[in-house]
């Protein structure tokens, strides 16, 4: 009886309700059952209006309750409708409020993960009203990603727990970050509270371990695939050097796989000749392919993490020091990032622009600390022919005179240089410099310097660089925006 009930109510909320409907409504048997309509206040105002027919059909019938904030209803549908169906209103305790549930549960929150956490983040859930469904299904993913998944101590919580926010309640702008687009919110909306989290979350680029999510995204999206294979399958992969070849050749392609998932929650637990088969496999690879891929980044994060590990930030500018860095200076723990990196990488023969590239995009050494140790920075710019990215050498020599940005005051021989580079160099080189538009995807563009908070949605022109570059825009076929 109930089921046929079901049936008719679904087709409600489809919605339209005809003669034969309320004829076979009529003929139930109804005593002794409740009808419970839960988020009635989300409805679209045309299926309130729907919905409202039928309840007055119903109303005499069976007991039925209503779910939803009253203020919502009375704002999108006139009280006139409730007041003839709905005749007691009951609030809910104030325990179950949203300030109350979630004042509580991030309390728990921060106990369990031990750390403290930003309160605007617990204000965006109070202002969206999140209600106590939402929490236990927000609760079930947390639990998921920390302690099922072994995230505890690898993510940065706060922004773990904002992906967690977008997954559930923001599917697409979810969805743009999976495929490695940007958010990028109207002017209408960029005050709102979850744009200005989710940009700070997009553009934060501290240097603190965990990594934040902008400098190490795959390990902060949503693991929603079962791992298909056994663990003593994935086991045989870490120890058969033709499997785990194919592994990372292929997470080149993708960016979660069973693999991937397995070595990014157990790799902590591998025995050292494990680990150091899947180093040397990370380390090739990048080299091989001058990037890192899904499965490359996530072992050279974690042996980063084993030669010097980040400091810990547990809220409000309190951070915790793990043992390898107290009584160290900055210089110092640079060096020794250096050196240990460095002592691997020679194993593999990177030219020093390819240990730039490496270190750079892991986020290990800025530009100017890498331009300190090279030895014969007067010259580089005779020898970039000799580098397997000379834009890299460019770019330190750039950093070690201070001349970043400052087209003015580049000599000939930095334009000559420029002028030497092939395409895919001289590309790297201008997105590197932030001459390249941010907010056109599409085209590779020349029009923008560097960006800030003031001029980021409003691009001004690179005149000298685009004059001096003008040949190579010509021969390469780049389309300049906004010229």
């Amino acid at each position: 009886m109930l089921a046929t009930v079901g049936v008719l109510l679904s087709k409600y909320l489809g919605l339209k309700i005809d003669q034969l409907d309320y004829y076979i409504l009529g003929k139930l048997s109804l005593k002794g059952k409740v009808l419970v309509i839960d988020d009635y206040d989300r409805l679209t105002l045309e299926q309130q209006k729907e919905g409202y027919k039928l309840f007055t059909f119903l109303k005499d019938k069976l007991p039925i309750v209503f779910l939803g904030d009253y203020e919502r209803l009375v704002d999108s549908l006139d009280e006139k409708y409730l007041i003839k169906v709905i005749d007691k209103r009951v609030e809910l305790p104030l325990v179950l409020h949203p300030v109350k549930i979630w004042d509580s549960y991030f309390k728990f929150l921060e106990n369990d993960l031990d750390v403290t956490l930003p309160s605007k983040l617990q204000k965006l859930f109070i202002s969206e009203s999140r209600n106590l469904r939402d929490r236990i299904q927000f609760h079930s993913y947390v639990h998921q990603e920390f302690y099922t998944n072994g995230k505890k101590g690898r993510v940065q919580v706060a922004d773990q727990l904002l992906i967690i926010y977008l997954y559930l309640f923001y599917e697409e702008d979810y969805q743009r970050l999976r495929n490695g687009s940007k958010i990028v919110y109207s002017n209408d909306a960029l005050n709102s509270p979850i744009a200005t989290q989710v940009n700070a979350m997009q553009d934060n680029k501290e240097e603190d371990y965990p990594l934040h999510f902008a400098k190490n995204k795959e390990k902060y999206f949503i693991f929603e695939l079962v791992i298909s294979a056994s663990i003593s399958e994935l086991e045989a992969v870490l120890n058969d050097r033709d499997k785990l070849n194919k592994q990372f050749e292929n997470s080149y392609a993708i960016s979660e796989s069973d693999f991937i998932q397995y070595v990014r929650t157990h790799q902590y637990e591998f025995r050292p000749e494990e680990s150091q088969v899947l180093l040397d496999f990370a380390i090739y690879y990048f080299k091989k392919q001058g990037i890192n891929s899904s499965l490359t980044r996530v072992v050279i994060s974690e042996n980063s993490n084993q030669i010097m590990p980040f400091k810990i930030p547990h809220g409000q500018g309190a951070f915790e020091i793990p043992e390898k860095r107290q009584g160290k200076t900055d210089e110092q723990i640079a060096n020794i990032c250096f050196d240990e990196w460095s002592k691997l990488l020679d194993k593999k023969d990177f030219d020093y622009s390819e240990k730039i590239r490496f270190f750079r995009n892991n986020y290990l050494l800025s530009y100017s600390k890498l331009a300190s140790k090279y030895e014969d920075l007067e010259n580089v710019l005779k020898k970039i022919s000799f580098f397997t990215y000379p834009e890299e050498m460019i770019l330190i020599y750039l950093g070690s005179k201070d001349q970043w940005y400052k087209f003015d005051e580049w000599t000939q021989d930095i334009w000559d240089a420029i002028g030497d580079l092939e395409e895919t160099n001289f590309k790297h080189l201008c997105s590197t410099l932030n001459v390249q538009s941010i907010q056109v995807h599409s085209n590779f563009t020349l029009a923008r310097k560097t960006p800030s908070v003031e001029n980021l949605y409003n691009p001004q022109k690179n005149k000298k660089y685009l004059e001096k570059v003008s040949k190579k825009i010509k021969e390469f076929g780049i389309e300049i925006a906004d010229e």
